[in-house]
């Protein structure tokens, strides 16, 4: 429902993982750091069914390569009210719940899409460099264009990175997801190095629910577009 759109991302529930069994982290273009926290603010319009509103959204982000897992916490904001949802995703198991913190319904699935370290993939095309900023104060960025298509997705993505050390700054999304056309334009802030608080990968006792069904995922950080 029109209501409960969100841009929100995937994570994994993983307490242990061995280095061993890692992923290696090559690809023709860069890839964002190993382990990070940050947020990600957005504004844009979705169009379902002929009717179309603003979203706004707030996303706090928890990405860790190493242990293979993705946490997310959304809050979405249309004209139809607010929702709060968290995203937890196990990419070993390719188990993610999704979980409603206001009405407190958790579901879990197995969704097909794959873990790619969070690096930009070899598909994306580098179209220019930019700087941000003016004089002493200046950020050297990389921007690429990208395209996610799937049975029931057709989105054209660019994505904007930092040039040393691949830290995202922006993304830029217009297409359609599941017959819901949508344009956005979101930007990341407060990034930080490591994971501070490695619980919030822990989905809640009430988790018990199973479902089957397929998502659309942003090919770089499987962010599940849509939260349909």
């Amino acid at each position: 429902m029109v209501s409960r759109l969100a841009l929100i991302c995937t994570l994994a529930v993983v307490l242990y993982h061995p280095r061993a069994l890692a992923q290696l982290r090559t690809a023709k273009n860069c890839c964002f750091p190993k382990q990070w926290e940050g947020f990600q603010g957005g504004i844009g319009g979705v169009n379902a069914g002929g009717q179309g509103q603003a979203v706004q959204i707030v996303t706090k982000i928890a990405f860790d390569a190493v242990g293979r897992r993705v946490f997310t916490y959304t809050n979405s904001t249309t004209a139809a009210g607010m929702s709060s949802t968290k995203l937890i995703r196990d990419f070993n198991t390719n188990t993610m719940y999704v979980i409603d913190v206001l009405k407190r319904i958790c579901q879990k699935t197995k969704p097909t899409a794959l873990f790619n370290n969070g690096c930009v993939p070899d598909a994306a095309k580098q179209v220019f460099d930019m700087t941000i900023g003016a004089g002493s104060e200046t950020l050297q960025a990389k921007i690429y264009t990208m395209r996610l298509q799937q049975a029931s997705t057709l989105l054209n993505i660019t994505l904007s990175v930092t040039e040393k050390q691949c830290v995202p700054v922006g993304e830029y999304w217009v297409g359609s997801v599941n017959n819901v056309k949508l344009v956005m334009s979101m930007g990341y802030f407060g990034i930080t190095p490591g994971i501070k608080d490695p619980s919030v990968f822990n989905p809640p006792a009430f988790c018990k629910q199973n479902i089957t069904g397929d998502a659309a995922f942003h090919p770089v950080l499987n962010y599940r577009i849509l939260n349909l």
